[in-house]
């Protein structure tokens, strides 16, 4: 009798274990994507730590170098670029994306930027953020594709990012 009632008891908990999963087995889907997370973040870190690397043997650099942390450069001339998104460029906190509460850089408006750091945010449309340092925008990161970049105004955009903008200590 006991081993009929634990026979009826395994088919019992096996056919919850159906409906819990769909009948499909998803420890399999689980342990794959924590490993392609880990995967994508062991990448993001490599990238993150690689660029704003100089070579230290000459002092000096090599390719474009920006740098991580987006703190404003000492004693750098400002740069004046032209907010050239027509919904607005949008501000954030830091270049991880952060939500900003200033609000977007009307199209047309100008502000001085201090310097560029590179997006370390998920959104795959931003190239890079300028540091803003005309109020109310003042310490805010704004995608430097949404913005002239030295193009003219009504012309179509041939720069991503103005050159003369240092990047960020």
């Amino acid at each position: 009798m006991h081993g009929h009632i634990n026979g009826q008891a395994n088919v019992l908990a096996g056919k919850v274990e159906q409906v819990n999963t769909g009948g499909h087995d998803r420890g399999g889907v689980v342990a794959l994507t924590v490993v392609g997370l880990a995967l994508v973040a062991a990448v993001v870190l490599v990238v993150a730590l690689m660029v704003g690397h100089g070579d230290p043997a000459s002092g000096g650099t090599t390719g474009t170098s920006v740098t991580t942390s987006g703190e404003r450069p000492p004693d750098r001339e400002r740069i004046v670029e032209t907010a050239a998104n027509r919904n607005g460029s949008p501000t954030f906190a830091d270049n991880l994306g952060k939500a900003s509460t200033v609000g977007d850089i009307p199209y047309g408006t100008e502000v001085e930027v201090s310097c560029v750091t590179p997006n370390l945010s998920a959104m795959t449309s931003v190239n890079a953020f300028y540091r803003i340092e005309t109020a109310p925008w003042q310490g805010q990161f704004s995608p430097a594709n949404t913005f002239l970049n030295g193009d003219e105004p009504g012309q179509p955009g041939t720069h991503d990012i103005n050159e003369a903008v240092p990047p960020c200590a």
